[in-house]
C-alpha cells in the first residue's frame, strides 16, 4: 500500500522494445478503465496497434517453486569457485556455483565461533 492509497498495479509490456507501462490501482475493478487509457496512449502515439492481450489471471508466480531441493551446506570446493552441498533426501554430494540459502531457518542470535 502506497502513501496514496493505491493497493494494486497493472503494467503492461511491449514485446518489441520491451517498454513498461505501470499504472497505480486503489481498487481492482479500475483494471479495465486502465487498459482503455492505455489502449488511447499507445494508439496515439505510436503507429502500432495492440494486436494481443497477455494475462496470467492474478495468479502469484512460481516459477522456480518446483525446481527447489533441499540441501546442507558442507563447505566450500576445493576444486573450483563453488560451494560442496550434500542432498538430504539421497545424501548425495554436490559441487555448485549457484546457490540460495535459506537464513530464515538459523537462530540469529547465535555469535559466530571466530
Amino acid at each position: 500500500r502506497t502513501y496514496l492509497e493505491y493497493t494494486y498495479f497493472i503494467t503492461f509490456i511491449d514485446d518489441l522494445s520491451r517498454y513498461c507501462y505501470r499504472y497505480l490501482m486503489k481498487y481492482k475493478f479500475e483494471e479495465f478503465e486502465k487498459f482503455t487509457l492505455n489502449k488511447n496512449f499507445v494508439k496515439n502515439k505510436l503507429i502500432f496497434k495492440i494486436k494481443i492481450l497477455r494475462s496470467n489471471n492474478g495468479e502469484i508466480r512460481k516459477k522456480l517453486k518446483s525446481h527447489f531441493q533441499e540441501f546442507v551446506f558442507l563447505g566450500y570446493s576445493g576444486e573450483s569457485k563453488a560451494y560442496t552441498l550434500m542432498n538430504t533426501q539421497n545424501q548425495q554430494i554436490l559441487i555448485s556455483r549457484v546457490i540460495l540459502f535459506n537464513e530464515n531457518l538459523y537462530d540469529k542470535k547465535i555469535k559466530p565461533l571466530l
